[in-house]
C-alpha cells in the first residue's frame, strides 16, 4: 500500500515538474515582458523614468534599559518544595543549594515604566563536575521565555535593583 502512493506521488511529482519541458514549441516570436524595460538609449528620457532619491535618515532608538547592581532571584526544591530568595550582586558568584550563578548583567526599564528585569546568567552545578546548566538572558515577565532545565531545582529572576 505505502509502495503503491509512494509511485503515484512520484509519478505525480515527475509530471509537474516535467510538464514544461514536454510543451509543444511554436517557431512564432514572442516579445518578452522584459523587452519593454529595456535601458533607454543616451539622452532619451521616458515619462516614468524621473524619481527623486533621498537618503532617509533613521533614529537609532534610544536605551531603554538601566543597568543595575543587583538582582533577586527567586529559587525552588522541587523535591522539598522549599522556596528561598537569592540576592546576587553582578559579577560575584552566589550559592543556592549545589548551584553557583554568576550575572554578567542586570538589566531594568526606567521607573516610569512597567516593572520588568531582565538577567544574563551562567549557573553551574558543582555535584555534576562544573557542569554549566544553564547560560543566556532570563526575563522577570516570561520565566518560561529561557528557562533553566534541572532535575531538582529551578530558578527565575524577580527583579534587578541598585542595592
Amino acid at each position: 500500500m505505502i509502495r503503491l502512493r509512494l509511485s503515484l506521488i512520484l509519478a505525480v511529482f515527475t509530471i509537474v515538474v516535467s510538464g514544461p519541458v514536454f510543451a509543444q514549441s511554436t517557431d512564432e516570436t514572442v516579445e518578452s515582458p522584459e523587452a519593454k524595460f529595456e535601458k533607454a538609449p543616451e539622452g532619451v528620457t521616458y515619462p516614468g523614468d524621473q524619481y527623486v532619491e533621498e537618503v532617509i535618515e533613521v533614529e537609532k532608538p534610544t536605551s531603554r534599559s538601566v543597568q543595575q547592581p543587583v538582582a533577586l532571584l527567586r529559587g525552588l526544591d522541587k523535591i522539598s518544595g522549599r522556596v528561598t530568595d537569592i540576592r546576587a550582586n553582578v559579577g560575584t558568584p552566589a550559592q543556592y543549594e549545589r548551584l553557583t550563578i554568576t550575572l554578567g548583567d542586570c538589566r531594568a526599564p526606567p521607573d516610569d515604566e512597567a516593572p520588568d528585569a531582565f538577567v544574563f546568567m551562567k549557573i553551574v552545578d558543582n555535584r555534576q563536575d562544573g557542569e554549566e546548566v544553564f547560560s543566556g538572558w532570563m526575563f522577570a515577565s516570561s520565566p518560561a521565555l529561557s528557562a533553566m532545565d534541572h532535575q531538582r531545582y529551578d530558578i527565575w529572576v524577580l527583579s534587578c535593583s541598585a542595592s
